[in-house]
């Protein structure tokens, strides 16, 4: 199904919903509220209207909760809403925001903390294969030692999507410089990697290092079109996106979100990003918490 055919129809599921139902979008907002789910009447408007769509795996919580507020079968919008390998997220070590507690209970379990390293900056280069898919992600980050002794941090990765006879491929962390590859573990309820970096010594407390690492994506059926990346506050932020030449997209624009609510080339703060060479970057300076997106159009 093309991306244009899936938008209008969870459009036309949702306005038929709402219809059947008799609530007002601020109504809607309000239920959802109580169900400690947090999403916007503009938001609301722009799923409605097709202005924008979420996506199954950064919304499934929020759609749920959609579905039950709106009385209807559960699976009538998470069915249609946009599969989930059109957009890959970042999030990687040390993790900087609020974690299920399963993720929490393994990194506890395994002894892993991102509590004892603070990133100074992180410099995110994502490569886009020729058949318009994310073939690999590097990271380079200057970290501070909060805890003397660290020896090693985690990065998480997501794995895609399968069924639960055909488990999805996991993403693959490699060591590239100032770190090395320790435990690895699977976290099949979560669709989640965790992978153990290995710091080269234990670290004095308040040294700073910097290391970089790869992640190697698997083959995914359909390309992506937005890459984000979950941060904490960090002095400097760069995400460079490098697509194959004589393939370049139509538009690239650069914006944050909140880490339920996105609204795309609708977002405010939405800036123009240009193309040079096949080159995107997004650069941020004193940057505050937050997921930065990069998205596009081919």
């Amino acid at each position: 199904m093309r991306d244009d055919e899936t938008r209008d129809d969870f459009a036309s599921k949702l306005n038929e919903a709402i219809k059947l139902r008799g609530l007002s979008l601020e109504r809607i907002r309000h239920r959802l509220s109580e169900l400690d789910v947090k999403v916007s009447v503009a938001t609301l408007s722009y799923w409605q209207n097709g202005r924008s769509q979420p996506t199954r795996s950064h919304s499934h919580r929020t759609l749920t909760a959609l579905e039950e507020v709106l009385e209807v079968e559960p699976g009538t919008l998470t069915s249609v809403a946009p599969v989930s390998q059109t957009r890959r997220r970042s999030g990687n070590g040390p993790v900087p925001l609020s974690l299920p507690s399963t993720v929490q209970e393994a990194l506890v379990e395994t002894g892993m903390t991102p509590d004892n390293l603070r990133k100074v900056s992180t410099h995110v280069t994502v490569m886009v294969a020729t058949d318009r898919t994310q073939s690999s992600e590097v990271v380079r980050s200057v970290i501070q030692c909060l805890t003397p002794g660290t020896t090693s941090f985690p990065v998480l990765a997501e794995r895609q999507q399968g069924s639960p006879q055909e488990p999805g491929e996991a993403q693959e962390v490699h060591a590239l410089s100032n770190c090395s590859v320790g435990r690895r573990f699977v976290l099949e309820n979560e669709q989640l990697t965790l992978t153990e970096m290995v710091l080269p010594r234990p670290l004095r407390q308040g040294e700073l290092v910097m290391l970089e690492y790869m992640t190697a994506m698997p083959p995914v059926p359909e390309p992506f079109d937005s890459f984000g990346v979950a941060v904490s506050r960090l002095g400097e932020l760069v995400v460079e996106i490098q697509f194959p030449r004589g393939d370049i997209p139509r538009r690239v624009v650069g914006y944050t979100r909140s880490v339920d609510e996105d609204l795309g080339f609708d977002s405010p703060d939405a800036v123009e990003l240009p193309v040079s060479d096949g080159l995107v970057q997004a650069i941020k300076l004193d940057a505050p918490a937050g997921v930065y997106v990069v998205k596009w159009e081919w």
